[in-house]
């Protein structure tokens, strides 16, 4: 994996953090790989304000920051909303129930306990809003917003296709980050949720995990991860069971006589690549003794 993984993108509490401190560790590798040419993307469900406060200097380390669980993007010292603001309407109501909630730039952020009435007061007002968990925290977002979306909104700025990212994460709300990357790894004090949907599960906690996934076999290309979620399908065995190949990074050699079919299995790879969203090549070679063979490659970006 070679240049294909070109950037990372990281939860911040219960990933880059160490109890309540940032894990120097952690930042010494991320500042490397920025670095060695791969860009870093903190994603993290934090009020800005609050972030400044609590870890002033972490947006340094990275090229870009997409803050209040992807409702808000900064890159290059420009900030930009990726959501229009929950409706003031829900947190008059939720101050009139005496719950207690902070305001965002887009979202509320309040505790989980609350999850029920905040869901109520919301479907009370007819508002297109959803509660995600994080822990013990939750947030209100506009529908459709995510860490996953936000992270993709990251990556077009940086014009890095997110196959070709590695994101980390512990808590529920990652799901989507996860799911929106190339390849989605938990930390070991993830959630049982996040670590049974993750590709990998780390073997260390939070900003050591983090700290030995950067310096590790996997970004250095040694170690090859294909996520079973990333696999096409190609066709079906005798048996019923799916035929699948890798999404990436794949290479396929494809043998056979004049007429046996080739070019069209290599059609079928490519267009399943292409519907899945990455790019490929293709190389065709005179074979010996009147046989021919066409190989297609998966760039994946």
């Amino acid at each position: 994996m070679v240049g294909f993984v070109r950037a990372v993108a990281l939860d911040l509490d219960g990933t880059v953090t160490e109890g309540d401190a940032l894990s120097q560790a952690a930042l010494l590798e991320i500042d490397r790989l920025r670095r060695d040419g791969l860009a870093a993307v903190l994603v993290t469900g934090r009020i800005v304000a609050e972030l400044d406060v609590a870890f002033p200097g972490v947006r340094s380390h990275f090229d870009a920051v997409v803050a209040e669980n992807g409702a808000l993007l900064m890159v290059d010292g420009n900030e930009r909303d990726l959501a229009e603001p929950v409706d003031d309407a829900l947190a008059r109501a939720l101050g009139e129930q005496g719950i207690s909630f902070r305001r965002g730039r887009v979202l509320l952020a309040g505790d989980a306990v609350d999850a029920e009435a905040i869901v109520s007061a919301a479907g009370r007002l007819g508002l297109d809003c959803q509660v995600v968990r994080n822990r013990g925290a939750l947030m209100v977002l506009p529908a459709g917003v995510s860490s996953g979306t936000g992270l993709l909104a990251a990556l077009e700025e940086l014009s890095i296709s997110p196959h070709n990212v590695v994101a980390v994460g512990d808590a529920e709300n990652d799901l989507a980050l996860l799911h929106a990357a190339g390849v989605g790894i938990a930390v070991a004090n993830a959630v049982p949720s996040l670590r049974e949907h993750a590709d990998l599960v780390l073997q260390a906690r939070d900003g050591e995990g983090v700290a030995e996934l950067l310096a590790g076999p996997i970004l250095r290309g040694e170690t090859v991860i294909r996520p079973a979620r990333r696999r096409v399908v190609v066709g079906r065995f005798d048996d019923g069971t799916p035929a699948t190949l890798p999404a990436w990074p794949a290479n396929v050699l494809i043998c056979g006589e004049t007429g046996a079919g080739k070019s069209y299995i290599a059609g079928l790879l490519l267009e399943q690549w292409i519907a899945a969203g990455y790019s490929v090549s293709g190389d065709r070679h005179g074979g010996r003794s009147g046989g021919a063979r066409q190989a297609a490659q998966n760039r994946g970006g």
